[in-house]
């Protein structure tokens, strides 16, 4: 009913959308084992925990530049392929230094593959840049601080993932404020594990913790059971017609340009 439309997609972690048959063969290229995570062509995981396990040990098969510009062209390829004309990928530089590659030839593999696809397509993409809480505050600064200083055109937003339960949302409140002032619109996870109250404007019983409004955001990316939200981009991409879990709130981030 809706393959003939056009699409934008606002929600998408890179390493989590890679493609079964290309992860298949990047670890056979490398020797690496992921038989437990990745079975009959579909991935194993049975909680958000055992997912977050899966999501490292699949991101251990892409190692450098190249693999992830393969990687961020050959999504892209498939969005592109049921008329998606837009996405925003997250993107961890973090995650970069963890594997040994470095945050600036990660971003760059990505970058190259959003050329890479556009050139055939003209699919147009986005990054954003996430900290991950579960590493703690200042790692999340650290990622802020990269996104501002990095001067790419490409990076529009900043994110805050992870592990949902590792501190208050307060005490990453300097990243926010590190990202916002360089320009960058602002999201975070929320409602993934505790519930939608992380929601509200106050702490809630999943501990004391702030709200996810309380770090100012232009739109919220959640996964709350039986609440399911759509967020309108700005600017030159069009609304998309169904997206769980990205939530408006004042400024959308910007989407072109």
């Amino acid at each position: 009913m809706t393959s003939h439309l056009k699409k934008v997609e606002l929600h998408c972690h890179l390493e989590g959308a890679a493609p079964p048959a290309l992860t298949e063969a990047q670890a056979r290229k490398y020797g690496i084992d992921i038989g437990d995570r990745l079975r009959d062509g579909a991935y194993v995981w049975h909680d958000f925990a055992s997912f977050l396990e899966c999501y490292d040990k699949v991101s251990e098969v892409y190692k450098t530049e190249e693999d992830y510009a393969l990687l961020t062209e050959t999504y892209l390829d498939e969005l592109a392929s049921i008329h998606t004309i837009y996405s925003e990928l997250i993107v961890s530089p973090d995650h970069g230094k963890r594997i040994g590659l470095g945050a600036d030839a990660y971003i760059s593999g990505v970058c190259e593959g959003i050329r890479r696809a556009k050139a055939k397509s003209g699919i147009e993409a986005r990054l954003i840049v996430t900290g991950e809480r579960h590493f703690g505050p200042e790692s999340v600064i650290g990622a802020a601080q990269y996104a501002a200083k990095a001067g790419n055109p490409l990076i529009t937003g900043f994110n805050l993932a992870g592990e949902e339960r590792m501190g208050r949302v307060a005490d990453y409140i300097r990243a926010f404020d590190i990202a916002r002032d360089a320009g960058l619109g602002i999201t975070i996870h929320a409602g993934e594990v505790c519930g939608a109250f992380t929601l509200q404007t106050r702490s809630m019983p999943c501990a004391p913790r702030a709200s996810a409004t309380a770090c100012g955001p232009s739109r919220i990316s959640i996964w709350c059971s039986g609440l399911r939200i759509s967020a309108p981009c700005s600017k030159s991409a069009p609304a998309p017609i169904s997206h769980s879990g990205s939530f408006p709130i004042s400024r959308p981030i910007r989407c072109v340009g």
